[in-house]
């Protein structure tokens, strides 16, 4: 046993012979002397595993990218813009455009401001009337919508379908909320009139939860993939 490599306990299967160079030491996994093993890996779980991945990244991507894509309004899309009248304030000169038909305008106000609860309140007190061709009108506010849309510091106040014709907008800040909240209703603020519904962020809400699984599975099914299973040969 002197010449045997190691110290310490020995842990190998009774019986086992050893002899100088032997390069299968794998026996005592079996608890077999001279039984060689092997690590096998199934195939179709690392297909998986990396498609996985490639899908999810790629979902996750578009996300993004569909998102800074739809985000906001586009300046090409601009067709007026106009200033909210303050809470109490003198009224201010409407924003003015022609429609080429029934087509969608939505209302967006600029906010310099970076309080949740503030911008909330602003959006939420902003009442606009659009006059149509054929002296139709159209009223909403920002409460009304259901969830506002915000990009930075735009935000929607509604939208309105224009007949085809000359387009006015007007916008006045109206008491809302606590009485303590409102000296933020008592300032003006630019908006701006947009053609088109504001972009549901559908990759934001679909898309990336969508990715973030794919990759979380991808390297679970990667993690079961990579030990393998030992297998006798």
């Amino acid at each position: 046993m002197g010449d045997e490599p190691g110290a310490g306990p020995d842990y190998r299967p009774a019986g086992w012979d050893y002899a100088a160079g032997d390069v299968r030491p794998v026996g005592f996994v079996t608890d077999q002397p001279g039984v060689t093993v092997r690590r096998s890996r199934r195939p179709g779980l690392l297909v998986l595993g990396v498609a996985l991945l490639l899908g999810g990244a790629v979902a996750l991507g578009l996300s993004i990218l569909t998102a800074v894509r739809d985000a906001g309004p586009d300046p090409d899309d601009v067709v007026a813009e106009g200033t909210v009248a303050a809470l109490e304030g003198s009224p201010t000169e409407p924003a003015s455009f022609t429609a080429g038909g029934d087509d969608p305008f939505t209302v967006w106000i600029e906010i310099d401001d970076f309080n949740d609860e503030n911008d909330d309140t602003i959006v939420a007190s902003t009442a606009c009337t659009a006059v149509l061709a054929g002296a139709e009108t159209a009223d909403f506010q920002g409460n009304r919508q259901g969830n506002a849309i915000t990009v930075n510091d735009q935000s929607t106040v509604g939208w309105f379908t224009a007949r085809e014709g000359t387009v006015e907008v007007a916008c006045e800040h109206v008491p809302f909320g606590r009485a303590g909240r409102r000296g933020l209703l008592r300032e003006e603020h630019d908006f701006l009139v947009v053609r088109g519904k504001p972009a549901p962020l559908t990759s934001v809400f679909v898309l990336m939860p969508i990715g973030i699984l794919a990759l979380i599975v991808g390297f679970v099914v990667l993690g079961r993939w990579a030990p393998g299973r030992i297998r006798r040969t």
